[in-house]
């Protein structure tokens, strides 16, 4: 028998969730692994790991930076070993903390944008000077071999003008020998702030 007229199909397509290479973008265990990859980038930055930075990374994986007010990148980085070596500049902080915040995930083009706030110590003269950096980074994942990876991260620094800077009343509470130290005879303060787009990622 004929359906009414009007009436809806006896049967309809069902919409499927959007998937990438086997995996549903919608379930909360692949954004879960976009946070992840978010937050072991952070970990790997202030625990001075270049190596382990690039291995969340494609082999061919792009990391670029935007200082503020760029309207392209002024810096890019392609494949691991370009983007290990960037990240030993952070070597010149005698600590760092990057503080992942809010993230914002497209489950449609496995994208995302991730907030984060990143401080930094660095040695003077005078005493330790601390500045801050807000970051969003914008990225595209790639699911490779079951595992999910950064096809690009893109680093934009947001906030305006010179980075604020302070004296450090105390000392940072890190014990000696912290793997989130590095040693020196302090570092000039003028080229610290020069150079932090670059660094500071």
């Amino acid at each position: 028998m004929d359906a009414p007229s009007g009436a809806p199909p006896t049967s309809r397509r069902t919409r499927q969730p959007p998937s990438y290479r086997g995996a549903v973008l919608d379930d909360p265990r692949t954004r879960q692994a976009f946070r992840d990859l978010a937050e072991h980038y952070a970990a790997a930055c202030d625990r001075r790991r270049p190596d382990t930075i690039a291995g969340l990374f494609t082999e061919d994986g792009v990391l670029l930076i935007s200082r503020p007010g760029d309207t392209a990148p002024s810096t890019a980085y392609r494949g691991r070993a370009a983007i290990a070596e960037a990240m030993t500049g952070l070597n010149r902080y005698r600590v760092t903390s990057h503080a992942v915040t809010n993230q914002l995930t497209d489950t449609e083009t496995a994208t995302a944008e991730t907030y984060c706030t990143a401080s930094h110590v660095y040695e003077t003269p005078d005493g330790d000077r601390l500045f801050v950096m807000t970051i969003r980074y914008e990225e595209a994942f790639i699911l490779e071999d079951g595992r999910w990876l950064f096809a690009s991260r893109h680093a934009r620094r947001l906030d305006r003008g010179p980075p604020p800077q302070r004296r450090l009343a105390t000392s940072t509470p890190f014990a000696p020998g912290d793997s989130n130290r590095t040693t020196g005879s302090g570092a000039n303060p003028t080229s610290v702030s020069q150079s932090a787009h670059s660094a500071a990622v």
